[in-house]
């Protein structure tokens, strides 16, 4: 076991006493020798940390191929302000806290002050003799200050110029320097470079008026003929059904021959490289009023299986989210975490809060986790072998949803129901069948690159992860599934279920009109088969949700009434009769039948019985669909907040960092 020793109130007791112990198998651990220690930790012997920690932070760091200060920061075994304070006082610089000095913010507006953000630089007030800076230097920038300072001639003039800072300090005066302008970004990028792809502008004249057109002919035929009327809504109807079906029933048939894959192929074992080579991953958790389940999250961010010196976490708060920031303060959190507060400003949403952290991000892949997340502790390794094998245009390869507290109650054992058809056969069969797939909101992962090429996420829209996903069908590249899980929360209340699914249901009827207003232009982009999905599935979904209940009540009174089994008499009755019987058999058959092919796949067979529930949930799907078909007129970019509990899952006590 590592440890850090320090008199009591001294230097050692600034280290971080939440942090859990660092624990590592003995044949990733390489033994203390009797080498000499690198100049970045030499200094740190004996009155901040023993020999052995020392040398093992220094084993550790060459398997990870990062400097050894970076171990111990990221793991947590050293606090920021007690390493950087030690090593000016060794250097014989100053320290600052960068909260009691003036920053000199007009240096932010230069077109270098992004590239002198990223390389932990801030420049301070101009003061004589000259422009002084505030640093935070790592790897080999650290080694090479320790290398200056050694030259008497250096000395005096980094004395003059220069100040130590922590890398926290300096990432909270960046941010501060550039709040409006990446508040700017993170609000009106996409809808300034590709306003036709975004959300800001709502549905377009022309769709309006095509819809009021219809509306208006549907109306005044009613009034004209009601009879021929209802006969032709039941049709429709009928008829609003069948597409989705037929996808349903393509996907049965492919999600039986589909074994779990990653990113297109056959699943690779998830340490398929050793931490020599990992990439720095950046994980975005978006945090809005999410206190009482902030240290389960930490825990479970703690537990993945990554170098924690590649770890860049970024923690998301609303600046009004004073609780949330408070729990966080006090939670003390190692270095490989930082708190990110989003300034307030309209749209409220969760993906304007990402596209603002994710101009922090230090990492060359990217993952977006929720606040009740707990993904598997191999995941990420996982996704970075997917990238690996897959070819270059896989741009995002997306984890499978599941629920940890499936089983609470019928509304849980339904959501869990539906998801492990979702995950576990749907979105598999669509990747298989090479059609664009809607993104889950969580346990997406990204080439950071290729993301930001597509314009990252809408702000203005409130399923963003759908969005997303065909934005990147448009532009050529693909998403697929990753033979990994991470556990979430199914909403228990039917009140917070429904606000949830409304907020879903109502950004797929955004995302649609989004990506409808050129549809020649969507057919160029997705290809035929691409286009005929995205309708089926998109609009199709929504479509046979409000359906579903008038659809379901027209059968019922023709059970009652015995027409249903009546012969037809006209040839357009036979076709409708047809076409009510598939609906009603192959249909409803393939819905359960994912469900069932889901649940056996996820290891949740003892669920398989609360399949016949199906239907009647439906109802449930309708009635939200209605709720989120009025907040789409009335208000189209309200984000309502989900809220969760953590009271039925508990983390192992032992959290590791590896």
């Amino acid at each position: 076991m590592w440890r850090i020793e320090g008199r009591p109130g001294g230097p050692g007791a600034a280290v971080l006493s939440s942090a859990p112990p660092v624990e590592a198998k003995p044949s990733e651990l390489e033994s203390p020798s009797e080498e000499i220690l690198p100049a970045e930790i030499a200094f740190l012997e004996g009155r901040h940390a023993d020999r052995a920690t020392l040398l093992r932070a220094v084993a550790t760091g060459r398997r990870w191929r990062v400097s050894s200060e970076q171990v111990l920061l990221a793991s947590g075994l050293i606090a920021q302000t007690t390493y950087y304070r030690a090593l000016s006082a060794h250097l014989g610089l100053r320290f600052a806290r960068l909260s009691d000095r003036t920053v000199n913010w007009q240096a932010f507006a230069h077109p270098k002050g992004a590239a002198m953000a990223r390389a932990n630089i801030v420049p301070l007030a101009r003061t004589a003799p000259g422009l002084r800076v505030a640093i935070a230097p790592e790897g080999r920038a650290l080694r090479r200050l320790i290398s200056l300072t050694a030259r008497p001639d250096a000395t005096r003039l980094l004395r003059n110029h220069l100040l130590l800072a922590t890398p926290r300090d300096i990432a909270s005066a960046v941010k501060r320097g550039l709040d409006r302008e990446m508040l700017e970004h993170a609000g009106g990028h996409l809808a300034r470079s590709t306003p036709e792809l975004s959300a800001a502008a709502g549905i377009g004249l022309r769709q309006k008026t095509v819809l009021a057109a219809l509306v208006t002919l549907c109306l005044s035929v009613i009034a004209a003929a009601p009879a021929l009327s209802v006969n032709a809504i039941t049709v429709l109807l009928a008829l609003s059904f069948a597409p989705v079906n037929i996808l349903r029933t393509a996907a049965v048939l492919a999600a039986s021959r589909v074994r779990h894959r990653q990113g297109g192929t056959v699943a690779l074992p998830a340490r398929h490289a050793d931490d020599h080579g990992l990439p720095v991953y950046t994980l975005l958790v978006p945090l809005f009023k999410e206190a009482a389940v902030l240290p389960q999250l930490v825990k479970a961010l703690q537990r993945i299986d990554y170098p924690a010196a590649k770890l860049d976490i970024k923690l998301i708060f609303e600046a009004e989210d004073r609780e949330g920031l408070a729990v966080a303060q006090a939670l003390r959190l190692p270095a490989s975490f930082q708190r990110v507060v989003v300034p307030f400003s309209r749209p409220q949403t969760k993906p304007k809060a990402l596209n603002f952290a994710l101009q922090l991000a230090r990492g060359s892949l990217v993952a977006v986790y929720d606040a009740e997340d707990r993904p598997e502790p191999n995941q990420l390794r996982r996704a970075v072998a997917a990238f690996a094998a897959g070819p270059p245009e896989l741009a995002c390869v997306q984890a499978r949803l599941g629920f940890y507290n499936a089983r609470r109650n019928w509304l849980t054992r339904q959501f869990a129901l539906e998801y492990a058809a979702l995950f576990e056969a749907q979105l598999p069969a669509l990747e298989t069948l090479r059609l664009p797939i809607p993104l889950g909101g969580t346990s997406n992962h990204f080439r950071r690159d290729r993301l930001e090429e597509v314009g990252a996420w809408d702000p203005h829209n409130v399923t963003e992860d759908a969005d997303l996903g065909i934005r990147l069908a448009r532009k050529g590249y693909r998403c697929a599934m990753l033979d990994s899980h991470t556990a979430e929360e199914a909403c228990a209340g039917l009140a917070v279920w429904l606000r949830q699914r409304t907020r879903w249901l109502k950004g797929w009827m955004l995302t649609y009109g989004v990506h409808m207003r050129a549809p020649r232009q969507l057919w160029r982009d997705l290809g035929a088969r691409g286009f005929v999905a995205f309708n089926v599935l998109i609009a199709g979904t929504v479509l046979s949700a409000l359906a579903h209940p008038i659809f379901a009540a027209v059968i019922f009174y023709q059970l009652l009434t015995g027409i249903i089994f009546a012969d037809p008499v006209s040839a357009a009755g036979w076709g409708f009769a047809v076409v009510n019987t598939f609906n009603l058999t192959v249909g409803y058959a393939a819905a359960i039948l994912l469900g069932w092919i889901g649940v056996r796949k996820r290891g949740l067979s003892d669920l398989s019985r609360a399949l016949k529930w199906m239907p009647v949930y439906w109802l449930l799907i309708s009635l939200a669909a209605y709720r989120a078909l009025w907040h789409f007129v009335r208000q189209p970019f309200f984000w309502e907040k989900t809220e969760h509990s953590v009271s039925r899952f508990r983390l192992p006590r032992r959290a590791r960092l590896r």
